[in-house]
């Protein structure tokens, strides 16, 4: 993956606003929420899911543990919020 990124260690976000990409590259200080391309799932525990809108609802991509992709296929450039452990009814599954 390429670009800037930033990082949810703990809790996922019920909504995205207000969060921008922090590491130097390709959209730094740009807004988070419907502006990711790209997940990695950094967790060796949890899966994570991320959701097309805010409150966890909508298209979403789930992400088994350690698991990523460099274009995120329900949620490309419209993610609004995302959690872990936390499954949607229409997800993506990334293995």
């Amino acid at each position: 993956m390429s670009g800037s990124h930033t990082a949810f260690t703990t809790d996922g976000v019920s909504n995205l606003a207000g969060y921008t990409f922090l590491s130097s590259g390709t959209g730094k200080g740009q807004a988070v929420k419907n502006n990711a391309a790209s997940f990695w799932n950094a967790s060796p525990d949890s899966i994570a899911t991320v959701f097309y809108l805010s409150n966890f609802g909508g298209a979403c991509d789930t992400f088994a543990p350690m698991a990523s992709t460099d274009k995120l296929a329900r949620t490309y450039n419209e993610n609004a919020s995302f959690d872990f452990d936390r499954n949607g009814s229409n997800c993506y599954k990334w293995n």
